[in-house]
């Protein structure tokens, strides 16, 4: 079923550019991004010239936007087969092009955290991507709307367990204090749920606990699964994922 490009939901992404490297230079096939002509062609160049022969199908950035400094990009590059070319390197290993996720500075942190989920759907999205004929307008709106949708704002969320309350924090605020750290992860259907505090009491824990089950219950309908983490390196690594780097787990 299609999806609207115009969506309800607040998002983090302004939107979605396409280029594809013609023989003479990097061209805008689609955009629907708050950039100017000017600006999407420097993007286009500076952007397939530093980023080369990078491995295709991976996020690259954030990538700074010559110009403006409230916006950002990611980049995925892909490959399609050219028929019509004088170049024979493009001949031999096709087409590079490039998928621009343009978003706002502010919102680095959120976006960096959601970069996985948006590189595994480009990646399922172009797996029969093969010719530049199938960038028709009509495919790439409907790309736009639903990489949109995917990276709707508040599917992941950080709390903390402060003075005897769960505090919902903003992505790019830092956490301090907190003994305990709450992930939710609507996108993978997790809680988790990471100690940091070792001294904390057995009913300072049950206390905890309990409001924590209030939050999925209240807010994600029990949807997701509760993982509570202890361990101080598996604490680091799930901290580290989610680019919470203002925490320090307790050694």
């Amino acid at each position: 079923m299609s999806m609207s490009e115009d969506s309800n939901q607040p998002n983090l992404i302004e939107g979605i550019m396409v280029t594809i490297f013609e023989d003479w230079g990097p061209v805008v096939k689609f955009n629907r991004t708050p950039l100017t002509e000017s600006e999407t062609f420097n993007l286009a160049v500076k952007g397939h010239t530093t980023l080369g022969d990078s491995k295709l199908k991976e996020i690259f950035g954030p990538l700074p936007i010559q110009g403006r400094d409230d916006l950002q990009a990611l980049a995925f590059l892909f490959n399609v087969q050219a028929e019509d070319t004088n170049d024979s390197r493009i001949k031999m290993f096709g087409r590079p092009g490039a998928f621009w996720l343009i978003f706002k500075s502010e919102h680095k942190r959120q976006i960096l955290r959601a970069a996985g989920l948006i590189q595994s759907y480009l990646s399922m999205l172009i797996a029969d991507l093969t010719h530049e004929e199938q960038l028709t307008d009509a495919w790439l709106r409907e790309v736009n709307a639903r990489i949109t949708n995917l990276i709707a704002q508040a599917r992941i969320k950080v709390y903390g367990y402060i003075k005897d309350k769960i505090q919902e924090f903003a992505d790019d605020q830092l956490i301090p204090l907190a003994k305990i750290i709450v992930i939710a992860d609507a996108n993978r259907g997790k809680l988790y749920v990471i100690q940091l505090d070792p001294k904390m009491s057995i009913i300072a824990k049950r206390h905890a606990a309990t409001l924590i089950d209030n939050l999925n219950r209240d807010q994600y309908s029990y949807k997701l699964r509760k993982v509570i983490i202890e361990d101080p390196d598996e604490a680091n690594q799930i901290l580290q994922y989610y680019k919470i780097e203002s925490v320090r787990v307790p050694t």
